[in-house]
C-alpha cells in the first residue's frame, strides 16, 4: 500500500500546476491522512516532494520545464516518454530540454532537465529533430538489445 500510495502522491503533485496543501492531497486519495502524511514525510525525505513550511504545501520536485514533461506524460497514457522543449525564461541564451519517462518493465520511471545553449532560429530544426528521435527510442539501453 505505501508504494502505491506514494506512487499515486506522485503522479498527483505531477498533474498539479502549483502546490498542494496536505488537505486537497487526502481529499483526492482513499487514504488515512495518517498514511498520507508518512507517505509524504518519506517522499520529502528521498528530494523527490519539495515542502513549503510557511504555506505548508508540497510540490513535485524538479525543474519546470522536466514537470512540464511529467503533466504532459500523464495525460497521455499511450506513449512512455514525454519530451518538452522551451526558451530559457531567465537567461534567452539558454534552451530547456525536459524529459519524463513512465517507468515500465523495461525501464524505471525518471524525469531529468537538459540546459543547452539556445541553438538560434537555424539550430532549432536540429533541436526538435534530436527531441523527436529521443521520444521514438526505446525506453532503456537493454530494451535496443531484447529480442
Amino acid at each position: 500500500m505505501s508504494g502505491d500510495l506514494k506512487r499515486e502522491l506522485r503522479r498527483r503533485l505531477g498533474l498539479a500546476p502549483s502546490w498542494l496543501t496536505r488537505t486537497e492531497l487526502v481529499a483526492q486519495l482513499d487514504a488515512s491522512e495518517w498514511l498520507v502524511d508518512n507517505a509524504l514525510a518519506d517522499l520529502v525525505m528521498a528530494g523527490a516532494v519539495l515542502f513549503n513550511s510557511r504555506g505548508q504545501q508540497y510540490k513535485l520536485a524538479g525543474e519546470p520545464v522536466a514537470r512540464e514533461a511529467l503533466r504532459e506524460l500523464l495525460a497521455r497514457p499511450d506513449v512512455d516518454r514525454f519530451v518538452v522543449g522551451r526558451q530559457s525564461q531567465r537567461d534567452p541564451k539558454l534552451y530547456r530540454i525536459g524529459v519524463a519517462q513512465r517507468e515500465t518493465a523495461r525501464g524505471p520511471g525518471l524525469m531529468y532537465e537538459v540546459e543547452l545553449p539556445y541553438p538560434g532560429a537555424m539550430g532549432m530544426l536540429a533541436v526538435q529533430q534530436l527531441m523527436a528521435k529521443a521520444m521514438s527510442q526505446p525506453t532503456s539501453p537493454t530494451a535496443e538489445r531484447a529480442p
